[in-house]
C-alpha cells in the first residue's frame, strides 16, 4: 500500500493505493488412512486492488470539505477436485464397476474426480463528498453524499469424471455465468453542538 500527499496552495491532494494477493493449495485425505482412496483438494488464487483520489480544503475556514473518487477490483479463482484415487481401484474391481461403470476413466494421476471451477470478480466505483459549515462557535452542520456503483460476476463449472452416477456432487456437468450490478446513493447529515 502507499499514500501520496501533494500540497496545492492550502489544499491537499491525497492518492491512496493498495494491492493484495495470496495463493493457497489445500488437500484432504478423505479416507483418513495410508491409502490414496478418497481424495479432495482445492487451489485458490486471490487478488485485489484499490485506489482513492481525494482533495481536502484548507482547515480553519467557515466551510471546509473533502471530495474524491474511489475504485476497487477483486478476483478470486478456485479449482477443486473431489473423488477417488488409485488405491480404490486396487482394492476391488467390483467396487470400481459398482460406482463408476464401464465408461469412467481415471485422469493422469489415476483418479476419477469431480472438478469444480469458480471465478468471482467485483468492480466498485464511487464518488464522495462531505462539507462542514462552522455556523458559529457553538454549531457545526455537516452534509455529505456518496454514490457507489458495484458489479459482481461469477463464472464456474462442475465437470464430473463419474459417468454412471448422475446425482449429487458427481454430476451432471453444470456451467454458470452470472452477473449483477447495483447503484446506491448514501446521504448523511450531522448537527454538532459545543456547549463549552
Amino acid at each position: 500500500s502507499g499514500e501520496f500527499n501533494y500540497d496545492i496552495g492550502e489544499y491537499v491532494l491525497t492518492w491512496l493505493n493498495a494491492y493484495r494477493q495470496y495463493s493457497s493449495f489445500s488437500t484432504l485425505d478423505g479416507d483418513f488412512s495410508a491409502f490414496d482412496a478418497v481424495v479432495s483438494d482445492t487451489k485458490e488464487d486471490f487478488e485485489q486492488v484499490s485506489s482513492e483520489l481525494r482533495v481536502t480544503s484548507p482547515a480553519g475556514e467557515t466551510i471546509d470539505y473533502v471530495a474524491g473518487l474511489f475504485f476497487y477490483y477483486s478476483r478470486d479463482k478456485t479449482i477443486g477436485h473431489t473423488g477417488i484415487g488409485p488405491d480404490w481401484f486396487a482394492a476391488s474391481d467390483s467396487l470400481r464397476n459398482l460406482f463408476l461403470g464401464p465408461t469412467s476413466e481415471p485422469d493422469e494421476n489415476g483418479r476419477i474426480v469431480n472438478t469444480d471451477t469458480n471465478e468471482h470478480r467485483t468492480w466498485s466505483y464511487a464518488f464522495f463528498g462531505q462539507g462542514t459549515w462552522h455556523a458559529t462557535e457553538w454549531f457545526d452542520l455537516t452534509l455529505g453524499l456518496r454514490g457507489t456503483y458495484e458489479e459482481k460476476a461469477r463464472a464456474g463449472s462442475q465437470i464430473s469424471g463419474f459417468k454412471l452416477v448422475d446425482a449429487g456432487p458427481f454430476g451432471p456437468d453444470r456451467y454458470a455465468d452470472e452477473r449483477f450490478s447495483v447503484f446506491n446513493l448514501s446521504p448523511m447529515g450531522a448537527l454538532q453542538f459545543y456547549p463549552t
